[in-house]
């Protein structure tokens, strides 16, 4: 029997364009991206849910994601999610995210996938 290749929560956002500043970053985006979904499939809801769950789970998260910088607090797991201010656009676009999340989505719960037109 040929078994298909599993693919990991992290390589579904490993296309997401990051749109914040490279110098000033110090969680990995797809992280931040791994977390928040993981959390919120557990029931974590709202971002100090997801922190609360990310600091209980942190041992099973490093088995893996690197999590070179430690656990992100509520806020800076927040911040990329957040609504864009006017005339500033270093937020993430919700458009970005679908088709991953509906790619990724599918891979584990096939029946989630996309209809194809």
């Amino acid at each position: 029997m040929e078994t298909e290749k599993k693919i990991g929560l992290a390589e579904v956002w490993v296309g997401v364009r990051d749109p914040r500043q490279a110098g000033k970053v110090e969680h990995d985006l797809v992280e931040l991206l791994v977390v928040a979904v993981a959390a919120v499939l557990a029931g974590a809801d709202p971002f100090v849910e997801i922190e609360a769950w990310e600091n209980e789970k942190r041992d099973w998260l490093r088995q893996y994601l690197k999590l070179a910088h430690g656990i992100a607090s509520h806020d800076r797991a927040a911040w990329p999610w957040a609504t864009p201010l006017v005339g500033y656009s270093r937020r993430l676009v919700p458009t970005s995210l679908a088709q991953p999340f509906a790619v990724g989505s599918a891979r584990y719960c096939p029946r989630w996938a996309p209809k194809k037109s």
